[in-house]
């Protein structure tokens, strides 16, 4: 298997081989500036207010050689005040071969994550992910692991999500897996190009996506619905489902 993009494709037996060529060609991501709003939609019609979600990408130097750096905030609001967290992510560009990974929420409780290769070097805060808000202060104590995993993956887990798709020709049509770091192992998910729709772009102006299905009901790390445009900043809209309560999480262009 060429590691490439890490695209494993299954699909009809007329596709023939021009999607093995696009994958190993690699992806062709460029730097933009993105703002969603995060809603929740639930069927008993209550629902947090709507949150603001930061997402850019831009081109930086990791240790020498160029990446991508992926960079989202998200604000949440609470009745104390709103509370934010960020999300990292540096990646090396077109064949998305992670870097690094690091979620810090506003009072430093953070989770990081370096790579090289198949080997993880992780660093968490004590207290950790789940520990009820902090007054901020003087920084956490830490705790480190490092382990080995059995094959090259994606961060997609880890806040990429959809962008592990996008920068790429999407035929609709097509199916197949890619490989995803989930805790400390790795998990193939699937995905599935379902074909184009008109979604609200940035500046609410009516745009051309790619629907795409990634993971599937009763994974471990859920599923979603991506619409993918063909230029930046690529993931137009995205939504997740949830059972308790039931409903659904969509992420859509600030209008």
């Amino acid at each position: 298997m060429r590691n490439v993009i890490l695209l494993n494709v299954i699909t009809a037996a007329s596709l023939g081989s021009s999607i093995q060529a696009e994958a190993q060609a690699g992806a062709v991501i460029l730097p933009y500036t993105n703002a969603w709003m995060m809603s929740f939609h639930g069927d008993t019609g209550a629902a947090p207010p709507p949150a603001l979600w930061e997402d850019r990408m831009d081109t930086v130097t990791w240790k020498g050689r160029r990446a991508l750096q992926r960079t989202q905030v998200e604000h949440i609001k609470r009745p104390t005040g709103e509370a934010t967290i960020r999300y990292l992510n540096v990646f090396v560009p077109n064949t998305l071969e992670p870097l690094l990974t690091e979620r810090r929420r506003g009072d430093g409780v953070f989770e990081r994550a370096e790579y090289d290769g198949m080997r993880v070097h992780e660093v968490h805060s004590v207290p950790g992910w789940n520990a009820a808000r902090l007054t901020a202060g003087p920084p956490h104590d830490s705790t480190v692991r490092d382990f080995v995993v059995g094959r090259k993956f994606l961060d997609f887990y880890g806040g990429m999500y959809a962008v592990v798709m996008a920068g790429r020709p999407l035929k609709e049509g097509t199916s197949g897996t890619f490989d995803a770091l989930m805790g400390d192992s790795v998990v193939a998910v699937r995905y599935r190009v379902e074909g184009r729709e008109a979604v609200r772009g940035v500046g609410g102006r009516p745009t051309q996506a790619t629907r795409v299905q990634l993971g599937s009901p009763g994974d471990a790390g859920g599923s979603y619905t991506a619409w993918i445009s063909d230029a930046p900043p690529y993931v137009l809209r995205l939504t997740t489902p949830q059972a308790r309560p039931k409903g659904y999480w969509s992420w859509d262009e600030v209008p």
